[in-house]
């Protein structure tokens, strides 16, 4: 029965102590990206109203055809820049 607590309480004190290192490695991540976005250029470009929801179109060039190029997921419109010139 002795055993059965202390191991219990170690784990208890286990699971504290992840808990506590989850919680302090998300607000450590939290605020390294809230200072490295100060830094960030605005997007270029302008937000466009596309029935009730807001677009960022980055329009260059003229003529046709016209070529619609779109980022992927978690990228922006600058990842196109080399194709772009």
């Amino acid at each position: 029965m002795f055993k059965r607590a202390v191991v219990a309480r170690a784990l208890r004190r286990a699971a504290v102590w992840c808990a506590v290192v989850v919680v302090l490695a998300a607000i450590t991540g939290f605020c390294y990206e809230s200072v490295a976005r100060q830094g960030d250029p605005p997007a270029p470009g302008r937000l466009v109203d596309v029935g009730g929801h807001r677009l960022h179109v980055h329009c260059t060039g003229s003529g046709a055809p016209t070529v619609v190029l779109e980022a992927g997921l978690a990228e922006s419109s600058a990842s196109w820049d080399v194709i772009d010139q």
